[in-house]
């Protein structure tokens, strides 16, 4: 069983706390959350601003961050 196995709480690990050059990040509901805050970690890259996003004001949506 993987991460998405039964019982598995929907804690996936995910790249949403991690700075990439890829726009977005795996966790919907996160990227959401910090792409409504700040458009360039959509449209551009997902960099440290982002993380920093994620991990503050977006902590209850980003829970792959805590996993």
């Amino acid at each position: 069983t993987g991460p998405t196995g039964p019982g598995g709480g929907g804690e996936e690990p995910c790249n949403c706390c991690e700075a990439h050059g890829g726009l977005g990040c795996d966790n919907q509901e996160c990227q959401d959350c910090v792409c409504g805050l700040d458009t360039f970690c959509c449209e551009t890259a997902w960099d440290t601003v982002c993380v920093g996003e994620a991990e503050v004001e977006c902590a209850a949506a980003c829970t792959c961050c805590n996993a």
